[in-house]
């Protein structure tokens, strides 16, 4: 049976924002007013759910909630006037997240068609060679365009087809290795190996997208990791320097198989956004950056015969950075295009970085990948700053959009010399007395 994810809207959100027994609670607590325990606990509890819903917005739908939410307040009744989207945000614009996967499904398709062509040594005149793959670049394109429906298609869907591809891929070339006789050069067994893989963990993925209740940020989680991990196996073999070949495809298997199992830790502990997992792989991109420089220091200045063991320098900064990341965005709730704009920060950065190291004395002994890597690094950890602190200045609901509350109440003037007049009360003149300003401030 087929689950379907709930869909998160700003006009749902903006509802939950003006539940009366939160908010008549909240003045309280701005008042100073003393709250029982269960009502502390219901707005620690209710504000955690707004937290969360709003976590799970796309980014049409928060843009649609700061855009509207003045007018709203002001005339309620506009809410459900609002233009139905006629389509997902996966299927908006020429670079969606459908025509990437389009896309790449050309480029896989036509690997499919190499593929074809070489293990089943197809006979063909020489220009007809090329004919196979383009047939199955086309058929890779069509048959997602005919077949996939905008009510069935999820980005969690069409993220983790295109991951299944790249991952079946590889770690179908590495079943090959390991059946493959040590003797055996065409390689046929691996090539037809991994284009099988690819299509099953393509469409194993998708079908998975399709029936799991998964964010986009734990889908790009997953295929994060799930990318990553295998290569570590691989730096980790070569570190080692293993000869076998089983033994370098196995080590892709179970780096795959751990670092799915380290993506459910992580999405366990913190809640990420496709933003912040953009952001996660352009650190991680920087630190592995730094480790390579490293790596290539090191050999220009030793002689020692031994490269290979020097690859788990660059395998633990990237790992190191990754869960260093984590940390550092946990809280961060990054849009995509704030993500993508961290990343091209840091590839400014690093491009700033290496230009002046290149104008530096030719004489001097510095490593050329010090400057471009903290050039880098600023212009990173700046964007992410900067990204963070509009977020923050952005989620402000109508509750503290003013921290500072004035009231002048001039007819309280009149009331209180009534009631002074009346002396049979029993309260006394001060006792009872209605204040003429009122001044709050909410911290």
């Amino acid at each position: 049976m087929r689950v379907h994810a709930q869909n998160y809207t700003a006009y749902e959100f903006w509802k939950m924002e003006r539940d009366s027994v939160y908010n008549s609670l909240k003045k309280k607590q701005t008042r100073g007013d003393t709250l029982s325990i269960s009502d502390t606990e219901y707005i620690l509890k209710y504000k955690a759910s707004l937290d969360n819903y709003f976590d799970k917005l796309s980014d049409s739908e928060k843009s649609i909630y700061f855009k509207y939410r003045t007018s709203w307040e002001k005339q309620p009744f506009q809410v459900n006037q609002l233009p139905v989207q006629q389509e997902p945000e996966i299927f908006a614009g020429e670079k969606s997240t459908f025509t990437k996967y389009i896309i790449t499904s050309g480029f896989y398709g036509y690997y499919y068609g190499i593929t074809a062509f070489y293990v089943f040594d197809i006979k063909l005149e020489n220009q007809g060679i090329a004919a196979i793959p383009l047939l199955t670049a086309g058929a890779s394109v069509l048959v997602p365009l005919l077949t996939i429906r905008p009510e069935s298609a999820t980005y969690s869907s069409l993220k983790l087809s295109q991951h299944g591809k790249l991952v079946g891929l590889m770690h179908g070339a590495a079943i090959g290795l390991m059946l493959s006789p040590k003797d055996d050069r065409d390689g046929k067994l691996i090539m037809g190996l991994s284009s099988l893989g690819s299509i099953t963990m393509g469409y194993l993925g998708y079908r998975l997208g399709n029936t799991l209740n998964l964010t986009p940020g734990n889908a790009a989680l997953y295929s994060y990791y799930g990318t990553l991990m295998p290569l570590e196996g691989i730096a980790l073999a070569a570190a080692l320097e293993v000869d076998d070949p089983r033994i370098a495809g196995l080590s892709v298997l179970a780096g795959g198989a751990g670092g799915y199992l380290l993506a459910d830790r992580v999405s366990k502990s913190y809640s990420f956004t496709t933003g912040d997992i953009t952001s996660t792989k352009a650190f991680t991109f920087l630190n592995g950056f730094l480790g390579l420089g490293i790596v290539l220091d090191i050999n220009s200045r030793s002689s020692d015969d031994h490269p290979a063991a020097d690859m788990l320098i660059p395998a633990a900064l990237t790992l190191g950075g990754s869960f260093l990341s984590h940390a550092w965005l946990r809280n961060a709730k990054l849009t995509s295009q704030q993500g993508r704009n961290t990343a091209l920060a840091a590839g400014a950065g690093v491009i700033i970085g290496y230009g002046i190291s290149t104008m530096a004395d030719p004489d001097l002994d510095h490593p050329r990948y010090i400057l471009p890597y903290i050039s880098g690094l600023a212009s990173y950890t700046t964007m992410v700053f900067v990204n963070t602190k509009i977020k923050k200045s952005q989620y402000m609901t109508s509750e503290n959009k003013n921290k500072m509350d004035f009231s002048f109440m001039p007819q309280n003037i009149l009331l209180n010399q009534k009631i002074g007049k009346i002396k049979s009360t029993g309260y006394g003149s001060q006792a009872l007395c209605f204040p003429v300003f009122s001044a709050s401030y909410n911290f």
